[in-house]
């Protein structure tokens, strides 16, 4: 018999920025979500190291109200504050709080106020500054008063300044360094949506492109600026130029903007209450003009609906779906005040969330929509395939306009569809309103099942799971889409003790870390690169690597031992095997031809004879089977019947044991 060892791993790593070249992929973008709850509840924060994954309250953080949020990490990509708004309407509500929750700027610290941010702009940003270790960019579309604002509806609807201001947090110490700055364009400060994207890289290295959406109000025109984030500060580079795009007074707010992975298309939303409108811009970023060739205005109407083979027969676009299709007529509104957009991680598709909207005071349908645009390499052209999801309205839906019920009755159980995002393990997530759940989007890099039947979108699966946070999440954090916090030299040593083993007892264990001797300790304050385990124990290592700390642990634990009790059942010719193994994760018994792998057994004896009664255990993997073998005779009476003794021999060794 052999025992074994068993390891297990933990790893706590501080990691290091790398500006990659290609498109996200996992273990990129933020490594935590902060993220504002409705109901007057603390943020909470989804930490994507956890396993599963789950949420955590940020304490003295409450009330945060849907309000938009941020981030900011160090250099090697550890969480240090977090940029959380309060929620309200009110002025000077965005707020820096540590890991911890201790305020470092509110209204009531020494540094009051807040920063002057819209409660509604869930594109807040948080950029290291260029080449400092210890100071970060903060870019917000600015508070606007709602007396102001155009119909009398609240100033989130306004086009709006964008404002930055620059803090140093370093060795516990918070300093404001500049306080709600203006971005100007040849000493102009223009207005703007809320879109907002950063690019991973710019023109020189460590710089990043900022990208804005200028809009004034009330015109039928778009533009996009581009700005340079270095160390000396945010400064105006480039215009595309005017666009045709619909002006309507709710347009400001829910016109994202996404930069795709790949840094070669970007998308905004021009958020509209209208059929057959200019929907969605994709701009080409290496051109970055409004030529004609250089940009690519969507009619979501006019993209190819896939067809399903159920609901749908044939594919064609949405708008002769809906006016062809009586069981698809409500998707006429698709396009209506859409809100949510991100691209998949190889840059292919582009996912929009929201739209629906078919009459006031009414829930409605709204949509998850996946848009075919190519791959960059092989680009697709106009108009795109889509295939949806349709999550249902509250209570009885029309299944002419879409609608369900009022929002009176129905609006505290309706799961609008609302924001989308990629995240740190690899898939994208989005939210519903009234829901307390990030719902998954896996392998978003495929074509998305398509369910054209109304029902509550769902798309985990057993081993992709949904994340519960506590309260209802709305705005999910935006962050620079496939920026990476660990490079490939620290990638590496999240593998340094390698996945879980097991050694089987009277071998021994040889970790190597495979990094030079003296720039590690281990447990026992040796510096060797490698180490020799011979018994159970924690092991752990330290290092600093690319001026980025980390340490890694492993518990090694003996593993299984076999052994099995017999007891008899006098009544019916059977033997009761149980099983007494230490440590067994895989089980088989062999007597005959028979097999089981139950953790106890019965066995009932037809025939006389001498049976090998075999048991085999192991751990998860099958390194170090362990094996025991134990005779019993059975004999046959004079009357024919079949005798099981009361003794037996175990392992031929001459000792008898009793059954009892």
């Amino acid at each position: 018999m052999f025992s074994p060892i068993k390891l297990s791993v933990w790893l706590t790593l501080s990691l290091c920025f790398l500006v990659q070249p290609f498109y996200a992929q996992k273990n990129t973008g933020y490594p935590v979500w902060p993220i504002a709850v409705k109901g007057g509840d603390e943020a909470q924060v989804v930490d994507w190291s956890l396993a599963p994954t789950m949420s955590q309250d940020v304490p003295n953080t409450a009330p945060s109200e849907n309000g938009p949020t941020g981030a900011a990490f160090d250099s090697c990509g550890k969480p240090l504050f977090y940029v959380i708004h309060s929620g309200t309407l009110d002025d000077n509500n965005l707020f820096i709080y540590t890991i911890n929750g201790t305020p470092l700027l509110n209204n009531q610290t020494p540094n009051k106020p807040g920063l002057s941010c819209k409660n509604t702009d869930p594109e807040i940003q948080v950029v290291k500054v260029p080449y400092q270790e210890h100071q970060w960019y903060i870019i917000y579309c600015k508070w606007k008063d709602k007396l102001n604002a155009p119909y009398g509806n609240s100033g989130s609807y306004t086009p709006a300044e964008v404002l930055y201001s620059k803090v140093e947090y370093k060795n516990g110490v918070f300093k404001l360094l500049t306080r709600d700055s203006v971005l100007k364009v040849s000493g102009v400060a223009h207005v703007y949506t809320i879109g907002k994207a950063v690019s991973r890289t710019a023109v020189l290295d460590k710089t990043h492109y900022l990208y804005l959406c200028r809009r004034p109000g009330d015109v039928n025109y778009l533009s996009i600026d581009r700005f340079i984030i270095d160390s000396s500060g945010i400064s105006f580079d480039a215009n595309t130029g005017n666009v045709s795009a619909r002006w309507w007074y709710q347009t400001v707010a829910g016109s994202v903007m996404e930069l795709s992975p790949t840094e070669d298309r970007l998308a905004l939303i021009n958020r509209n209450e209208s059929s057959n409108s200019s929907d969605i811009f994709i701009f080409k970023t290496s051109t970055f003009s409004n030529r004609s060739s250089d940009y690519t205005s969507i009619t979501l109407s006019d993209l190819i609906l896939q067809a399903d083979n159920n609901v749908l027969l044939t594919s064609n676009s949405i708008n002769q779906v809906a006016y062809s299709n009586s069981n698809l007529s409500f998707i006429k509104s698709i396009e209506r005040k859409i809100r949510g957009l991100e691209f998949s991680p190889n840059g292919r598709f582009l996912y929009f969330c929201g739209g629906g909207y078919a009459g006031s005071g009414q829930t409605h349908m709204t949509y998850l929509a996946q848009i075919d645009l190519g791959l960059p390499s092989s680009p697709a052209t106009y108009p795109y395939d889509v295939r949806l999801q349709i999550q249902k309205p509250s209570g009885i839906f029309n299944p002419i306009s879409g609608n369900g019920d009022s929002y009176a009755n129905g609006y505290d159980n309706w799961h609008a569809l609302i924001s989308i995002a990629s995240s740190y393990d690899g898939n994208l997530y989005f939210t519903k309103g009234a829901s307390s759940t990030l719902f998954v989007l896996p392998n978003a890099n495929a074509l998305m099942p398509q369910n054209l039947v109304p029902s509550e979108i769902d798309l985990s699966t057993a081993s992709i799971n949904n994340i519960k946070v506590e309260g209802d999440a709305m705005f999910l954090p935006d962050q620079i889409d496939g920026y990476t916090y660990l490079n490939d030299r620290i990638a590496s040593l999240t593998k340094i003790l390698g996945a879980d083993t097991v050694i089987c007892k009277g071998n021994t264990l040889t970790i190597d870390s495979k990094l030079k001797p003296n720039t590690i300790r281990w447990q026992d304050g040796s510096t060797d690169s490698f180490y020799i385990v011979t018994k159970p124990g924690v092991y752990s290592i330290q290092s600093t690597q690319n001026l980025c700390g980390f340490s890694d642990s492993l518990r090694v634990d003996w593993g299984p031992e076999v052994g099995f009790d017999i007891l008899q059942n006098t009544c019916n010719n059977t033997l009761i095997f149980t099983n007494t193994s230490s440590n067994a994760a895989l089980i088989q018994w062999n007597i005959d031809s028979f097999q089981g792998s139950s953790n106890n057994l019965s066995y009932h004896f037809k025939d006389a004879g001498t049976y090998s009664i075999r048991l085999i255990v192991s751990d998860s993997n099958r390194i170090c089977p362990d094996t025991l073998i134990q005779t019993v005779d059975i004999l046959r009476s004079n009357g024919g019947e079949l005798i099981i003794p009361n003794t037996f021999t175990p392992n031929s060794d001459g000792i008898m044991i009793a059954i009892h």
